[in-house]
């Protein structure tokens, strides 16, 4: 088990884990403010609260495949452990941030967290299953 972690190319895995995190962010806050121009006041901070939970996890899924995808492309072997901890380390940073954005840590935050991870793996899939047939 030791000899297979060794091959992870950590710097890929981290560097794409924290960019996905910080995507997330920004467009996440930007679909935020966007969801509180549109909705008038009465149902505004509800509808905006809504958004901002449903976009950052969706966001966080696609962004996370899509990271898991390029670095499975690029590594040589364990692509789905790649995809794995980018997911891994995305969710993490993004659970770690959550309190800082106003989000509570409860099991409705376990759920984007467990989908998150599956969704790295799912990308490193992808991402071998690519490789392999070009």
């Amino acid at each position: 088990m030791k000899a297979y972690f060794s091959h992870v190319h950590w710097g890929r895995v981290l560097l794409t884990g924290i960019l996905v995190a910080i995507l997330v962010g920004i467009l996440g806050t930007v679909l935020y403010l966007l969801a509180i121009h549109i909705w008038s006041k009465p149902d505004q901070a509800q509808i905006a609260y809504q958004v901002a939970i449903w976009s950052t996890s969706i966001l966080a899924i696609l962004f996370t495949v899509g990271g898991a995808v390029w670095v499975a492309r690029k590594v040589a072997s364990g692509a789905p452990l790649h995809g794995f901890l980018v997911g891994l380390v995305a969710a993490l940073i993004l659970i770690l941030l959550g309190p800082g954005f106003g989000a509570r840590l409860d099991l409705a935050t376990l759920v984007p967290f467990v989908l998150t991870v599956a969704a790295g793996w799912l990308g490193g899939v992808l991402g071998n299953r690519g490789r392999e047939k070009s």
